[in-house]
């Protein structure tokens, strides 16, 4: 199950340090735990989600064919959302049919 959490709150006051020390016990437990970083969201309101996508794409880049085959309908369904995940039409990505 996908879960996520949004952390708001002053310039300084120990945001990020937090976040770096929840995301290293979470992995030591076998978590997958995927960033994205705001810096100016009413311009690129989406922007936060680009860390994140680079890093499933890189993940499924790295699975072996077998898993990769078995996901590949969750990986299309996804792909209608997020187009980074089918690879480019450089060849790079995970394998596109």
């Amino acid at each position: 199950m996908m879960q996520y959490i949004q952390l708001e709150g002053e310039v300084g006051i120990g945001k990020s340090n937090l976040l770096k020390a929840l995301a290293h016990w979470l992995g030591r437990r076998g978590w997958l735990v995927l960033k994205g970083r705001f810096f100016d969201p009413e311009r690129r309101p989406f922007q936060g989600w680009d860390g994140v996508i680079t890093a499933i794409r890189d993940l499924l880049e790295n699975l072996p064919s077998g898993v990769y085959d078995a996901l590949k309908p969750d990986i299309d369904a996804a792909t209608c959302m997020f187009p980074e995940l089918g690879g480019d039409p450089l060849g790079d990505g995970p394998p596109v049919d």
